[in-house]
């Protein structure tokens, strides 16, 4: 047992990058590292932003977003990043959000019922595909 030999465990020191480096909300709903190193966020009223290790660029409902209250973000296999939000999905393409017309019927290859009720976030059910 390794506690009997006396080990304790080390303390970690995580930076916090919150408001001051540019978030613009602290409340945090979702966060995923994409397949090309970026950290995207979605905020509680502040919309997606996209943190790569120094700055955040941010996009609110302003940009294309349904609502700035984003729930989940989820990629695809071809690599889109879409976001679950209060009013609906959307996806990022070519720097922008483009909204969706709807629920989908399949975003995905695999899986697309269960991907879709984990991309609408809390516990929502979809509609079936």
């Amino acid at each position: 047992c390794l506690l009997g030999a006396g080990l304790a465990a080390q303390p970690l020191n995580f930076p916090a990058y919150g408001p001051v480096y540019g978030l613009p909300r602290a409340e945090v709903q979702a966060l995923h590292a994409d397949r090309l190193g970026y950290l995207w966020v979605a905020t509680a009223g502040g919309g997606v932003c996209r943190f790569d290790g120094r700055q955040y660029d941010c996009w609110t409902n302003r940009d294309g977003l349904p609502s700035d209250e984003v729930w989940t973000l989820q990629e695809t296999p071809d690599g889109r990043i879409w976001a679950g939000t209060s009013r609906g999905l959307a996806y990022f393409a070519d720097e922008k959000w483009v909204t969706t017309a709807g629920r989908p019927r399949k975003i995905s290859d695999s899986s697309s019922a269960g991907w879709t009720r984990r991309l609408v976030g809390r516990g929502r059910r979809s509609a079936r595909p």
